[in-house]
């Protein structure tokens, strides 16, 4: 269970394509890796996930997903402070160039929401719903479109 091998997880692509008798995986999602952290540590978590990535950036290229991404439950949720810490809380808060490029949104969930369906190459954005107001926020995203990429992408570039 959450074994980050990139031979497993291999296997586990073959698998599941074998067993749905299909050519390739829509998406194969990474579930939960902060689960690693209380054994192994953030950085040895990093380690895995990037041989995990490199695995997969193949599987990509070779037809068998179309895409991969990570499901978290407390590693993008959580305080910087806390031992299950990954990526961030762009839900709470927006960072200043992201929250002055996408100002006519009124709250940082609808910001990361809007800049993450904007990343090039990303092809979903989950977002947990367990509050009608986050459905309320989703929704209202969902009704404009993308950030255009030369837009998106001037929010890397320097001052």
């Amino acid at each position: 269970m959450h074994l980050l091998n990139p031979e497993y997880i291999d296997h586990q692509i073959d698998f599941s394509r074998e067993r749905m008798g299909v050519e390739a995986l829509d998406a194969f999602l990474i579930d939960q890796p902060e689960v690693h952290i209380p054994v192994i540590g953030k950085e040895q978590l990093n380690r895995k996930l990037g041989r995990v990535f490199v695995r997969l950036e193949r599987a990509v290229r070779e037809g068998r997903i179309g895409c991969y991404r990570i499901s978290t439950y407390e590693g993008f949720r959580v305080e910087t402070d806390h031992p299950m810490f990954q990526k961030g809380h762009l839900a709470r808060q927006s960072v200043d160039i992201v929250a002055h490029a996408l100002a006519g949104l009124p709250n940082p969930v609808q910001r990361a929401i809007q800049f993450n369906r904007s990343t090039p190459g990303l092809g979903t954005t989950l977002v947990g719903i367990s509050d009608p107001a986050h459905l309320e926020d989703a929704l209202a995203v969902v009704r404009i479109p993308p950030l255009e990429r030369k837009a998106y992408l001037s929010l890397y570039s320097r001052a």
